[in-house]
């Protein structure tokens, strides 16, 4: 006979309100739906998550656009769905050539969908009650990007409904810029 004992430590853990953050939505390795799609957020809703993360690029047109890595090659698809033969950096097209030409990948072709912007993912997640957690992926010293980023999330979301978030010198860059709250 054994005696099954719960410290406070344990019972503390049994009470803490966990939220649960969709990396880059549920995509689940861009098989059921493009990686940071609009898609992927409404799956990350339904499968119950409390947030998502995303990341933030720019395009050569200086618009923000939720893309993880510098290139296209590895989530995106041609938009005749053929694989990208070249390296192809999200910063050297303009919003309408990544709208045009490419998709995100997707198993099923009917969940191959356009690179949503910034303002796009942002509506979708506060549609779908998500909070959202953003990383800025370019690296920009005079701030004028990550003041972008956050005035489309305050338009959006509202101020102090959304986290920045980022493992560069973007959390130094923004908090040098006056932007604490």
């Amino acid at each position: 006979c054994t005696s099954s004992t719960v410290s406070p430590a344990d019972e503390k853990l049994q009470t803490v309100d966990r939220k649960f953050i969709a990396h880059r939505g549920v995509n689940l390795g861009c098989t059921i739906a493009g990686e940071n799609s609009l898609e992927a957020i409404r799956l990350a809703s339904i499968a119950g998550f409390d947030a998502v993360e995303t990341d933030v690029r720019l395009t050569a047109d200086s618009v923000l656009v939720v893309m993880h890595d510098n290139t296209l090659n590895r989530t995106c698809l041609n938009a005749d769905g053929s694989e990208l033969k070249e390296k192809t950096e999200v910063a050297a097209l303009t919003l309408d050539q990544l709208k045009s030409q490419f998709i995100l990948k997707a198993s099923a072709p009917g969940n191959r969908t356009p690179i949503p912007t910034l303002r796009e993912y942002l509506a979708e997640c506060k549609k779908s009650g998500m909070q959202v957690f953003i990383e800025p992926k370019l690296m920009d010293e005079t701030g004028k990007h990550y003041r972008n980023i956050i005035r489309e999330a305050d338009e959006v979301l509202g101020k102090n409904n959304y986290i920045i978030t980022s493992n560069n010198r973007a959390n130094v860059i923004i908090r040098k810029l006056g932007l604490n709250e």
